[in-house]
């Protein structure tokens, strides 16, 4: 799951279409990040919080999802709030 966030969500390939795709994505890394054994195997590559970070930045990302990108933004915060909260997600 996380290399395919990574692959849809990164400046490269972005594009409006897959915006629900990465909505999804997002609301199923909330919901595994509610607990610690879900936040370890999320954060094994170390890519994620980095490609979270991208996100957030805006430019293209922003530009190309559009009015999606205030979703995407607000997923990508909850899951770095949740990652925090796990001594290996900081």
């Amino acid at each position: 799951m996380v290399r395919n966030f990574i692959l849809n969500s990164s400046e490269n390939s972005i594009d409006f279409k897959n915006a629900d795709y990465l909505v999804h994505l997002l609301t199923a890394f909330v919901n595994l990040t509610f607990s610690d054994l879900g936040i370890n195997s999320l954060i094994e590559g170390g890519e994620i919080v980095e490609q979270l970070g991208n996100i957030l930045d805006g430019g293209k990302i922003e530009s190309e999802l559009s009015e999606r990108y205030s979703d995407v933004s607000l997923l990508c915060l909850r899951v770095l709030g949740n990652l925090s909260v796990n001594e290996q997600g900081k």
